[in-house]
């Protein structure tokens, strides 16, 4: 009987053995299959969000030439009417037409979202740099990020280009940036 009890505790240590083995590999190889699962569906949302931004990067590329476009037709029927002998009437609605800003704020608003996809919390990191920042100097701030030269900035901005070189002066200035850092390499790092 001792040797039967023996048997059976012996053959209840090595089920029991068994049995905590089985639950572990298990357990192990739910653990697996859902790390699997999540690295599979964090790399399905990087996916996602990298075609995002190359779908925004995109749309921000063609809003910025469709209002560059815009500017430059109406630089264009500017340099026509100057070219010829104009009454009264068509010299006033010339010089309304010269003192339009291309950029309302509806396109500064689909602009900005667009802008935002693709460098986030810029305009968050410039408040926090310059909490009373105009919207000009957000607009300015903006286009120099992407690199537009300051004629670009004038005909999108609908201003002179003396006025884009003030604005990017007032910008620096209260960036506390002097004349040596350049202010579209310190925008990049934004």
């Amino acid at each position: 009987r001792e040797k039967e009890a023996e048997t059976k505790e012996r053959n209840f240590f090595i089920a029991a053995i068994v049995l905590v083995a089985i639950v572990g590999l298990l357990i192990l190889n739910h653990r697996r299959l859902k790390s699997r699962y999540q690295q599979q569906l964090a790399f399905q949302q990087r996916d996602a969000a990298e075609k995002e931004i190359a779908a925004a990067k995109e749309q921000l590329n063609m809003f910025t030439q469709n209002i560059i476009e815009k500017t430059k037709l109406i630089e264009q029927l500017e340099q026509q009417a100057a070219n010829q002998p104009l009454t009264y009437e068509q010299q006033q609605l010339a010089n309304e037409l010269s003192h339009q800003t291309i950029l309302t704020e509806e396109d500064w608003e689909k602009f900005k979202t667009l802008f935002e996809k693709i460098y986030p919390a810029f305009f968050l990191k410039l408040k926090e740099t310059i909490p009373d920042i105009t919207v000009a100097e957000q607009r300015m701030a903006a286009f120099t990020r992407l690199h537009l030269n300051v004629k670009q900035m004038a005909s999108v901005l609908g201003i002179s280009t003396d006025s884009v070189y003030k604005i990017r002066q007032r910008l620096r200035k209260r960036l506390q940036l002097n004349d040596e850092v350049n202010i579209e390499t310190y925008l990049t790092k934004i």
